[in-house]
């Protein structure tokens, strides 16, 4: 068992962690706090690929290493996280599929005349994308 220590220290970024919203510059701002603490984290989960674009703004204009120093993992695979100066590396999620399912389940709700269905539980597995920044 590696020593504790020896751990990477994740800092999880999200819309409400940033005070403000979830566009890039909010991710510029909340890397600008998050990088105060000490020891400083070694790697960075934002909760939208916009957030994690302004923290890599950020380590760019501060010296910052991705990955070497940092490495920064957005979520929702969006086109941005392609085309980046440095490709992202994301969670991608079947949007696509969780809409229809969510279509799907409506449209049998309508057509049912029976209350309090049991609920229909299904997991839908994400894809790490793995790119440049992590």
């Amino acid at each position: 068992m590696p020593e504790k220590n020896c751990l990477p220290r994740c800092v999880p970024v999200s819309g409400r962690s940033t005070r403000e919203g979830h566009a890039p510059a909010h991710g510029f701002a909340a890397m600008a706090r998050i990088m105060k603490s000490s020891p400083p984290p070694t790697a960075l989960f934002a909760s939208t690929d916009s957030l994690a674009v302004g923290a890599l703004h950020w380590c760019r204009e501060n010296s910052v290493a991705v990955p070497g120093d940092l490495a920064i993992v957005g979520y929702d695979n969006t086109e941005i996280s392609r085309y980046g100066t440095l490709p992202l590396t994301a969670v991608n999620y079947a949007a696509d599929e969780i809409s229809r399912i969510g279509v799907d389940r409506i449209l049998k709700h309508i057509g049912s005349r029976e209350s309090g269905h049991a609920p229909d539980v299904r997991l839908i597995e994400p894809e790490l994308v793995i790119r440049e920044s992590a």
